[in-house]
Order: C-alpha cells, then structure tokens, then sequence
C-alpha cells in the first residue's frame, strides 16, 4: 500500500486498500477519509532518508515498488499533482505539519521532536508472523542483535541492518565515520580527528546522541568502534590528546597544550564569527546546490590564495641622514640612538643624541645625549632604562668598550660598573663589549648583547645583564655572526642572517626561549638561500618581519619576509611558513626598527646608492593578517569565581575589536597553584595566571622567590564558606565547632546524637534517626582549608589535623567530590547529608545552611549564618591591613575575626608574576582582564549575582595599583577602555580600545545554531547526493585505486531509524474528533497489507 502511494497509484485516503489495511477502525475512519486526496512528499536531492525508505519498500515489496533502492524518487516529478518535493528534513517536517492529509518521511528523532504522527510499519517476526512497531531505542537497538560486521578495513558495501527480524525497526540506518587509516603525513590534525572520534564515542558523546534522535551504541559494538579508532596510524612521535575529565584528579598536566578539559571554559561566544558562518554556509548551499544539478561531481571551494598585505604610510624625516643607529619602543614612543650621519658611510659623523618619536604627534624630540658617540651599537630597553653596548665613535675609530645606561626618567646616561660582572670567564669586561656589528634585546627580565666583531673575529658570545644590573656570560649562539637581524616575540627571541667568518653573508636563523630552553637553538628555514646582513628584524600580531638589508654582493633590497613562529613547513621542521610580504619604499640596509601596536617603524639607513638615508616609514599589516590568530590567556584555579570568571571572559571578547582565546580552568585553589608554579626550572609557565581563596602556599612562594621570580596577590573579592545540610522538615540548624569538627571525624554519626540535640533541642523528632553522610572534596581546595582552619583553630582538641587543603581522614568514611558543583548536588541528592562549598554557590541552590558559632567583641558566642547583611559589610570592611603585594602572604588571613563577621571568610587572590616581559600581547590581555574584574562594574556584578563580597573602595584601590606594578613587555600596547559614559571619539575604533559601545547586539545563539546545524546539514546532504548516486552505479567495480579507506561500524557513531511514513498531526482531526467522541471510544488508522501484495503496513493514531 505505502509502495502504490508513493507509485501514485493510491492518490485518495479512502482508497479500497486503505480501507482494508484499516478494517478495524470501522466507519468512523472511512467517514473522515472520504474524499480527501493524498499528497506526497519527497526530498528535492539525494538523500540517506529517501534511500533507506525506497530500500525498505524495494525489498519488502518489490512487486509493486520497482524502482530500487534510490537516493531521489525521480518517478515523482515536480510538477506532479498533489506531489510536493522539499529540501531536507526541516523543511519536511514544516510541510507535514502545516499541511493536512500529507504523508512524507524522515528520521525518526527529527519527526518525534516536532510531534509528528508516525505511522507503525510492519516487521516480520521470528515465526514469520507479522506485527506493527513504532521506532523506538529498543526497536533500534534490536536491529543490532547478532550483527554480523566486517572487519574494520573491508568492504562494507552490502552491510545493511534493513528488514531484519521484530523486534527490530525495518528501517535501520548504520551511520559511519569514514577514514583513511594512514594518517601518517596528516600532522597535528591526526591526532584531532582521534580527540573528536574518542568525544563521540566517549560516554558524554554518546549520551548526547540520544538528545538528536540517535540511538548509541551499547557492548561490543561500541567497543569494536573504540578499537577500530586505535587502529589509525598516526604521524611517528606525533602527541596524542589526553582528556581531562569532571571525574578525573586534576593536577598540573591539565594545563598541557594537548589536554583536553571539561574543567576549561569553552571558546568565547563570538556573535561575528557566527554570523559569518551561517552566510558563508548559504552560499555553499546555493553552490552545492548548481552543481548537484549539473550532476557534476563535487569539488571543494576554491579559497583564494592568502597573500600577507601591509599599507605603507610615510613619517616625519630624521633631522640628519643617518645609518647604524638603534632603536627601541617604550610605551607609546620610539626611541633612536645615535648613528652615524652624513652623506655615506665613508664620510659620515658618529650622533651621541637621544631622539623621542612619538607616532601620536609625528614628531621628534631630542631628550638627551649619550656619554659617548657611536655607530654600529646595540640598543633595547628594560624597566625604564635603554641599555646601549659597543659599536664606534669613527669610521676608522676603535670598538668602543663598557655599557652605557640612559634613564627614561633622569635622561641621563651612566656608565655601567664594571664591578658588577660576575660568573667565570677569562675576558675581561672591556673586551666584551668592545665590540661593533653586535645586536640588542630583551627576553624576560634580562638583557642580551650578542655577536659582532671583537678585535676583528665574528663572536658567537652573548652577555647577559638582569634587572639588578649584573653582567655574566650568557648563552651563545650555534653561529658566529655581526650585523644580524633579531627581534623577539611571546618570551622568544629570534635572530637571522649577518655575516660570519670570512665576511660570509648568512641565512640561518636561531631561537632563544623556546620551551623555556636556556640554549640557543639553530632551525632549518626556507629563507636560508635569502642570504641577507644589515637588515632589521621586528615582532608584530604574532608574526616576526625580515625588512630589506643586502646581499653578498653589496645589492640592497627592498622586500619584506614573514612568518607566524607557531607554523612548521611541509617537512615538519624548518621554522616559519616565510611569505613575502610586499616591500619597503626603497632599498636599503644598515637601518633601524621598533614596533609599537600594529606598526613597525624603520628609522634611515644606506641606500641603494650607497647614501644615507633621512626616509622613515611605518608599515602596518592589514585586518587580514591578524585575523588569523587570536590573543591567548589562560588561567586555573579556584572553582569558587569559574562561572563569574567565565561571563566576564565573553564579555570582554564581545567588546573587543581584535580576536581573543580566553580559558579558565577551575579545578582548585591547590591545582591552581602547581599550575601557576610551573615545570623544571619554574620558568616555563603553565598559566598566565592562576587564582586561589587562600594565599600562596609558602613551600610554592619560596620556589619561585629562590629563582628571583617576583610573585604579586592581587586580591579581587571576599568569600564566606559554610556549611549546608539536607534534612528534609528542618528549616534551621545550629552547630558549635566542636560538634562540626566531630561530625567530621565521623565521632558523631547520627542527627539525633545527644550532642547535636543539646544545640538543636526543638529538632528532636525531625533529627531522630537520621544517619549523618559527610561529604567531602576529592582534591586541595580553599574551601576545604577554610573549614579545617576555622576547626582547628575554634576547637583544636577536637580537630586536630589542623588546616589542610585535603582532610587526610580515613576516606573510605567520606562521600569525595570533585568541585562545587558536585558537592552541591550530593547534599541536593542525600537525605542526611552534610557538606560545604562557598556560600554564594549553596545559597543560590537553596541548601539549608548551618548557623555557625562566633564571638562577639565581648567575648560572648553567637550563631549566625552568612547572608546577613552585618557579616557581609563587616567582612567586607574590617580593618584589613594588606602586605606589601611581592610579599609572601602565606599567613595572611581572615578567618575568626570578631563577630559579626563571618568566622570563614576567604580572601579571592589572582597569582600574577610581575614579570610579563616576554608574554607578549597576552600580557595586556591579562592587564585588561584584571583591569575589567576589578572595575566597579565587575565588582559590583560579582556581588550582586554570584555571592561574593566586593572589595572595600581601599582595598579595590590597592589590588588595581598592585596590576600596574607588573613589568611590561618592551614596546607593548595597552588596551584601553571606552565606558557607556565617555564621550564618542576616533580612538574608539582602534584595536586595542575595549568598548562598551562596541558590544554586540544580542543574537538568539540557540537559533542561530540551529541554523547553523541545518545549513550544514544541507551542504553535507547535498555534497552526499551524487556521491551516493555514483556509489550505486558503480558498485561493483574495484577501485583500481589501492588506498585503504576504514568504514567503520566501528566508528558507528550512532543509529538512525527512518520513519516510514508520517501523517501531518492534523489529519482529519476535527472529523476523528467528532467520530470518536459520538462512538464514545477513540479512533485509530490502521494500514496492512492486502493478501496478495505484502508491503508496509503501518498504524497511525491521530
């Protein structure tokens, strides 16, 4: 019957078949179905869908559907009667719904979310009998039973699941991940695809499934999936991902770049991107869509080539043409260093002046002198102070020796000590540094001159000078070599070229810091046949620049090179994918560079004519070039602020106007601070910074400070933690310290304990009883040692492990939990239960909280609970007395402070390392990001709608004076924040400007993904469509090709079960009404089979 519908041989609902399939609804039905026609809907392409129903109609009633299984009913042309032909299964569903007496198809989890009527199916069972079956997961998974599957790597071609033996749904569908099993050249994306195949058939995954209408897979099937993604042959030594989940102990691998945490924030909503997606996926639909028609087979997109762009804007001339100067940015100014001036090189004058360019202004200001001329020096900047070393006071003059120190402040310049060298070595200070050709820069808190000509040799040697101004021997280079390039970039330094023994122009590029590596390390690079000296490097946006320098043969050139650090070319190891990057205005060498912001700056230099050079010019890269990366921070730690933390990294992403990643992941105070303590020598940092409700731990503090690592606490809110109950009929409870800490040593193991009524005398009958589940975290927590420390230090007899951020108690008693949240729903889901998380977490889930004993000024006890309004203004403002914000504060502490202050109330701290010289954009991330929590509107949102106690106006203005002593990256630009109460202007537009006015309108996220999912869906159905098609045409022929291709029921991911046929709900709906109200009994439609022809037959109960 369902065949001859869909054949157009049935065209009315009161057909004599119909009727007969439905005998036993009697006249009630015939009646509604009489004269009403029958429209038939159809998919528009190819679809998995159409296939598994003309399958199903084709085996089980071949006699009357001859057509095959086919991914297009093309028998129904448009243009039809009573045929509607739509486009995808959305759209399917929103006709049969809107349209009555329609029959269409779908799968079965799409149909039941929108409250389609399904028609039961007839299925054939073990006796051969016949019987009805609507889809279930218990239909569907019954199509599994006694599966025979191939192997993992054979041909699955003739596998199918249709049509088998009731209980199981006859239109069962198998849905395949499809691999090559070679994945040996596909690089770091190999082991993504096995991350997102071990998600999908993770439990989580699959669990998920069933909200898409799936059915997961159960027992061996979904074991031999599992196996079968081991069976992938990844790239040799290639990192897999590991997962870090809710469940799983946390520690400081967490924070590895290759794991993959549910402890983590996902990426920041970014409302653009998404928007640009769905336009992007409807133009691929309309494309797909032409070629489908064409029956051309697809072919992806074709992107346009990505050409790194930059615009060149001219700026104000130096006063005098000048070559070998330097130059270095500090804030928003350039600073040039002397040089030599003149016509050429042969017959130019060595400059001791200071120049200060400012970009805003356009022009120069000489602020200061040198104490000495020179030319062919090295120059950078740390803490306010320009570090200028070597070069020559005349063209034929002598190196010049020792170190010179310009203040920023003072604008005066101090000769170096030479008493302040230290570390074995038979140079002497003088010889060091009588050096000409060497390079400048700062890594870290340290900073480095390296190479050059000593006494006429190329020098590998590097001298290393740190913040306290000592010299000792730094690391040298793999490579002799003077007048190089070098620059740095996120905490690395980069150098390139210059000219080695023998006057011999290079091309080798060197790293210092990677990894943390106190070494340099030599990298292969594709521009190592671009052999150049005299050029000048610089960082911006995450990439390094190579500009312009000369040749072997004296040529100089114009062009400028790039390449992002975090790329490797094809064979996996020369550094950097180089592109060129357009040129300079002219060709020349011997200039000098600094960046500020977007914008690097290139100061003189010798023209291709051999003058010197007044041009400078400020090249820009274009939005398209940093668009491309996004500027990372990551943090860990307390799980206390996770949620708060989280909105506000949205928030500031959404009013920003370049791209940001910003995670945190909240697995603890105690896990935090391992984070934030780093690997090896504690100069490799896990986190940008981490967070804690207790101060770092002084074992931790002393670590860091061996290693002259300066730690900053910035404290950014007040938490109370408490205690909840969950004892149904009970709306108040009390309990003295003693009797908490004895409960806690499981003393105490019942309500109704004689102690506890001795404090709760009227709870008596509501207690009695009732056994006592104490619940526990599993990992270091604040909140755990802010309970132990309030017992152990209110009731010491009784507890008497003392404050720990672990209760190292026998475990076995406890209920262990991991995080807040957890700990929350054990006390929601126990009757009995006991337990203690932040106050503001438990309050807003409506735990009852426990009243807590304290004293007051007089030295009387109390008991009170801690949203009251005295105890948050008293712990919020209580005399605080801060250290100083280097120091170690391990002691520091609130807790039993005379009441009415809440006797556990927990300080919030960010970690910070004042040091942030080498992170970068990131470090102003972070700026901002602590500028943002510690705003009045963070603060006040924080109290307001997570819990937390805001600082007092003292203690806001200490933590935001703390933020600034962190030590900035040379050059770095600061973000700046454009409030709804400032006044419009043009520096609202630039990239580092955060905006309240720039925030995004909001956009429905669930619709829009919904959308998302079904263009997808479209483009995948479509792209599918003539494959498919080719797949039957061609199904017994070999591939000549010999690649292996894995399709996996294995990689099952999970089930789909086709409906049949659905009926719009509103068939006849009035009429079957009415019917079944005068009959005094309900209506049902049932389809069978006539004798003669046995196809579908299905039941419909509108």
């Amino acid at each position: 019957t369902l065949a001859k519908i869909y054949k157009r041989e049935i065209t009315m609902w009161d057909d004599a078949a119909i009727i007969a399939d439905n005998e036993d609804q009697g006249d009630a039905l015939k009646t509604t179905l009489a004269g009403k026609s029958i429209t038939v809907v159809r998919r528009k392409h190819g679809s998995s869908s159409t296939f598994g129903l003309t399958q199903y109609m084709h085996t089980s009633c071949s006699a009357s559907w001859t057509d095959g299984p086919v991914s297009i009913i093309t028998s129904l042309p448009e243009g039809t009667e009573n045929v509607q032909i739509v486009e995808g299964s959305s759209k399917m569903a929103s006709y049969l719904k809107s349209n009555e007496y329609a029959i269409g198809y779908a799968d079965s989890g799409h149909g039941h979310s929108e409250h389609l009527q399904e028609v039961h199916l007839e299925v054939t069972n073990d006796d051969e009998t016949t019987s009805y079956k609507l889809s279930t997961s218990a239909t569907i998974s019954a199509a599994w039973e006694n599966a025979d599957l191939p192997s993992a790597t054979a041909d699955w071609s003739s596998f199918s699941l249709q049509n088998k033996k009731a209980p199981a749904w006859p239109i069962t569908m198998v849905s395949y991940f499809y691999l090559r099993k070679d994945m040996t050249k596909a690089g770091m994306t190999a082991s993504m695809v096995k991350a997102f195949l071990t998600t999908v058939l993770g439990e989580e995954g699959q669990k998920d499934l069933v909200t898409y209408g799936f059915s997961r897979l159960e027992g061996d099937i979904l074991a031999k999936s599992r196996e079968t993604v081991n069976m992938l042959e990844l790239p040799p030594g290639e990192k897999e991902f590991q997962f870090e989940t809710e469940t799983m102990e946390s520690g400081a691998k967490g924070m590895d770049d290759y794991i993959i945490s549910t402890k983590r924030n996902p990426k920041p909503f970014d409302a653009t991107k998404l928007l640009k997606r769905v336009s992007t996926l409807e133009t691929e639909v309309v494309r797909v869509e032409s070629i489908v028609q064409s029956g051309v087979a697809v072919a992806p997109a074709a992107e346009a080539d990505e050409v790194l762009e930059h615009k060149t804007d001219a700026v104000a001339e130096l006063t005098e043409p000048a070559a070998l100067s330097s130059s270095t940015a500090v804030g928003n100014k350039i600073y040039v260093i002397g040089g030599c001036q003149g016509p050429s090189l042969s017959a130019c004058t060595a400059s001791n002046t200071v120049l200060e360019y400012s970009p805003d202004t356009n022009q120069y200001a000489a602020i200061g002198t040198m104490k000495t001329a020179r030319f062919g020096h090295a120059a950078t900047h740390l803490l306010g102070a320009i570090y200028i070393s070597g070069g020559q006071s005349s063209v034929n003059g002598e190196f010049l020796t020792g170190i010179e120190v310009f203040d920023l402040t003072t604008k005066q310049s101090t000769e170096l000590a030479t008493s302040s060298r230290r570390g074995a070595n038979a140079l002497s200070l003088t010889a060091s540094t009588a050096r000409v050709g060497s390079a400048g820069f700062t890594l870290g808190t340290n900073v480095y001159i390296c190479g050059g000509y000593a006494g006429g040799v190329v020098q590998q040697s590097c001298i290393e000078i740190s913040k306290d101004k000592t010299l000792r021997d730094g690391p040298s280079m793999s490579t002799a070599r003077a007048y190089f390039s070098a620059a740095t970039l996120n905490g690395v330094a980069y150098i390139y070229g210059g000219e080695t023994t023998g006057s011999t122009v290079i091309g080798k590029l060197e790293t210092l810091g990677e990894n943390g590596g106190t070494a340099w390390v030599e990298h292969p690079s594709q521009l190592e046949t671009l052999k150049r000296k005299n050029a000048a490097m610089a960082a911006s946006k995450g990439r390094v620049y190579l500009f312009g320098g000369e040749n072997q043969a004296g040529e100089k050139k114009n062009d400028v090179y790039t390449f992002s650090p975090t790329e490797l070319a094809a064979d996996g190891k020369t550094k950097g994918l180089w592109q060129k990057d357009g040129t300079m205005p002219s060709s020349k060498s011997a200039f000098s560079v600094a960046t500020i912001g977007d914008s690097i700056y290139t100061f003189g230099g010798v023209g291709s004519d051999g003058s010197l050079l007044k041009e400078s010019t400020a090249l820009t890269q274009k939005a398209a070039v940093f668009e491309k990366s996004s500027i990372p921070l990551h943090g860990s730690g307390t799980t206390n602020p996770s949620k708060f933390f989280w909105k506000w990294m949205d928030i500031l992403a959404s009013r920003m106007k370049l791209p940001t990643h910003l995670t945190y992941r909240a697995v603890g105070s105690s896990t935090g601070m391992r984070d934030f303590k780093g690997q090896g020598d504690l100069h490799t940092q896990m986190v940008d910074f981490a967070c804690g409700d207790i101060p770092l731990k002084k074992d931790i503090y002393d670590a860091l400070d061996s290693k002259n690592i300066e730690v900053l606490h910035v404290p950014f809110a007040l938490g109370t933690i408490s205690v909840f109950v969950n004892l149904p009929g009970v709306s108040k409870i009390q309990l003295s310290p003693c009797t908490l800490a004895k409960i806690y040593k499981h003393e105490i193991t019942q309500w109704d304990d004689a102690t506890v009524i001795a404090e709760n005398a009227e709870l008596t009958s509501a207690l009695t009883g009732k056994a006592i589940k104490v619940g526990r975290r599993k990992l270091g927590s604040s909140s755990t040692f802010g309970l132990t420390q309030y017992l152990s230090t209110t009731c010491s007899n009784a507890w008497t492990t003392g404050a720990e951020s672990v209760i190292s108690l026998d475990a076995s008693r406890y209920e262990i939990v991991e995080g807040s949240a957890h700990m929350t729903e054990f006390i929601q889901g126990t009757v009995g239960a006991i337990g203690y998380l932040d106050s503001g977490h438990g309050l807003a889930e409506g735990l009852l909280e426990v009243a807590l004993e304290s004293s007051d000024a007089d030295g009387s006890k109390a008991y009170r609970v801690s949203n009251s309004a005295d105890v948050k203004k008293s712990s919020a403002s209580n005399g605080v007395a801060l250290l100083a914000p280097t120091a170690d504060w391990s002691s520091f502490s609130l807790q039993n402070k005379k009441a009415p202050a809440w006797p556990i109330t927990m300080v919030s701290y960010f970690y910070l390392r004042r040091d942030m010289t080498g992170k970068g954009v990131t470090s102003s991330l972070l700026k901002a990001f602590l500028t943002t929590i510690l705003s009045d509107e963070g603060q006040k949102d924080m109290e307001t709608n997570y819990g937390f106690v805001k600082l007092s106006p003292e203690l806001v203005s200490e933590s935001r004076k703390t933020v600034e002593l962190m030590y900035m990256p040379v050059g770095a630009t600061e973000f700046k924040f454009e409030r709804e109460t400032l006044s419009h202007n043009a520096d609202g537009a630039d990239e580092y400007v955060i905006s309240t006015k720039r925030n995004p309108k909001p956009i429905d996220i669930l619709a829009m993904n919904g959308e998302i999912d079904a263009l997808q869906k479209e483009v995948a159905i479509l792209k599918n469509a003539l494959n498919m098609s080719l797949a039957l045409n061609t199904m017994h022929k070999h591939d000549e090709d010999k690649t292996k291709t894995i399709a996996i029921v294995a990689l099952v991911f999970g089930v789909v079960a086709i409906i049949g046929v659905m009926l719009a709900v509103w068939l006849a709906m009035s009429a079957a009404s009415a019917a079944a109200m005068a009959g005094g009994g309900t209506v049902e439609m049932k389809r069978t089979t006539l004798p003669s022809e046995p196809c579908a037959e299905s039941t419909v109960a509108p």
